[in-house]
């Protein structure tokens, strides 16, 4: 049960990495461009941060394929009465987070799927 514990910790957490590692790729090329990136202008894949990019869609493929996952882990351990209720609330701001991210920030979010 403490493995069970310490991976759905580390998992809860993914949501907030995506976050900082998407807008430290924005500011990167922002400092590289010298004005913020714009959908069919800069190609992000021609920027030259080659490993910074493979790791933002590593994490977006993570908390995409994690959303799912939580939710159930969230509804089976409220249902067992073992609701980790920090980790529960960090995993759930952080999808907060990326559904507003996604919803207001359409200007960076099309430039990076470009």
């Amino acid at each position: 049960m403490k493995l069970l514990k310490y991976i759905h910790t580390v998992l809860c957490y993914f949501p907030w990495l995506f976050i900082i590692a998407f807008y430290s790729f924005v500011l990167r090329a922002m400092l590289k461009l010298g004005h913020a990136p714009t959908y069919g202008y800069a190609d992000p894949k021609s920027l030259g941060f080659n490993m910074h990019h493979s790791l933002v869609y590593i994490l977006l493929f993570i908390v995409l394929s994690e959303f799912l996952y939580g939710l159930l882990f969230i509804m089976w351990s409220w249902k067992k009465g073992r609701l980790y209720k920090i980790n529960a609330l960090v995993f759930l701001a952080g999808i907060i987070a990326i559904i507003a991210m996604f919803t207001f920030d359409r200007g960076n979010i099309g430039w990076f799927a470009d």
